[in-house]
C-alpha cells in the first residue's frame, strides 16, 4: 500500500492510498491521482507515473511541461523513491510525500484510507444538510406578507356581499370579523406574555467560579517558591556583604560584578556597596 501526503497545493492537508502496480498522476479525469485543472495549472494532463514492483518504487516524468522533481531536483529519467521522499509537480506546483504502508507508521506519516476521509467529510455535512429543510420550511416574510393579503382580501370581499345582500348582514359579519380579530389580538398577547414569563422563570448559569481549589494551591506554590528564592538570594554573597541583597541584584544586572566599567553617571546613582 504506498500513501501520498499532500503539503502543498490545492489538496493540501488530505492523504490518498493506492495499491495499484502503476498510479499514473495528472490534472486529467483518466488519471489515478487527479488535481485540479482549474487551481493546479502547473501540472500536465498526464504528468508523472509512480511505478509498483515488488518492493521496488519508482516515479517518473511523462515529458510534462514544467517538469517533477524528487526532494527538490528534477528528474529526467525513472528515479527509485524511499519512505518520506518529497514529490513536487512543477516548482511551484503541489508537492506530496510518499511513505509505504509499513513504513507510515514510523516516519510521522499519519497513514489514513481514502474512504474514511471521505467517510469523515460526509458525516460533517450531514447536521448542515438536515439543518436545511428546517430553514426552507421556515415562512419567509414575503409568504407571511401574501398570506396577509390574501386574508384581508377575503375580509373586504366577505364585507361587501353581506352590504349587497342586506345592511343587518353586514353588520352581523363586522361584528363577527371584530370579535374574531380582538379574541386573535389577546391570545397573542397572552402567549408572549407566557413566554416572557417562561424565559424569566428559567434558571440562569453560573457565572463560572474564580479562584477555585487548584488556583489557591498554585498560588501557594509560586509562594513557596519566591520565598525560598529570596533566602537564596539573601545567602549569596550580596547578602554576605552587608546590603540588601533584593535592592542590589537589579544594580549587578545593570552593571555587572566589579570591574566591569561603571561610568560616573551610574555612580552618581550611589549604588550599594556590594555592587
Amino acid at each position: 500500500m504506498i500513501y501520498l501526503k499532500h503539503v502543498e497545493g490545492s489538496k493540501r492537508g488530505q492523504i490518498e492510498s493506492f495499491d495499484l502496480e502503476r498510479i499514473r498522476i495528472g490534472r486529467h479525469p483518466d488519471n489515478d491521482l487527479k488535481f485540479d485543472p482549474d487551481a493546479d495549472r502547473e501540472i500536465s494532463g498526464h504528468h508523472a507515473e509512480i511505478l509498483c514492483q515488488a518492493e521496488r518504487v519508482s516515479i517518473r516524468d511523462l515529458q510534462s511541461r514544467n517538469g517533477t522533481l524528487v526532494n527538490g531536483h528534477r528528474i529526467n529519467q525513472e528515479t527509485l523513491l524511499r519512505p518520506g521522499d518529497t514529490i513536487q509537480f512543477a516548482p511551484t506546483g503541489p508537492r506530496i510525500v510518499f511513505s509505504l504502508g509499513e513504513a507510515a507508521h514510523g516516519t510521522g506519516t499519519i497513514a489514513v484510507d481514502r474512504d474514511q476521509i471521505a467517510a469523515a467529510r460526509a458525516s460533517a455535512t450531514e447536521p448542515v444538510a438536515a439543518a436545511a429543510p428546517a430553514t426552507a420550511s421556515a415562512p419567509s416574510r414575503w409568504k407571511i406578507f401574501i398570506a396577509a393579503a390574501a386574508l384581508l382580501l377575503l375580509v373586504i370581499l366577505a364585507l361587501a356581499l353581506a352590504a349587497w345582500w342586506s345592511w343587518t348582514s353586514f353588520l352581523v359579519v363586522l361584528s363577527v370579523l371584530v370579535l374574531t380579530g380582538v379574541t386573535a389580538g389577546v391570545w397573542w398577547w397572552l402567549r408572549r406574555r407566557s413566554i416572557a414569563k417562561s424565559a424569566a422563570a428559567a434558571p440562569r448559569p453560573e457565572p463560572p467560579r474564580l479562584g477555585g481549589d487548584g488556583d489557591e494551591n498554585t498560588v501557594k506554590e509560586l509562594r513557596a517558591k519566591w520565598n525560598q528564592a529570596l533566602e537564596r538570594l539573601r545567602g549569596s554573597k550580596l547578602g554576605r556583604q552587608g546590603d540588601d541583597a533584593v535592592a542590589a541584584l537589579p544594580w549587578l544586572v545593570a552593571l555587572g560584578e566589579r570591574g566591569s566599567g561603571k561610568s560616573a553617571l551610574i555612580r552618581a546613582g550611589n549604588p550599594p556597596a556590594s555592587v
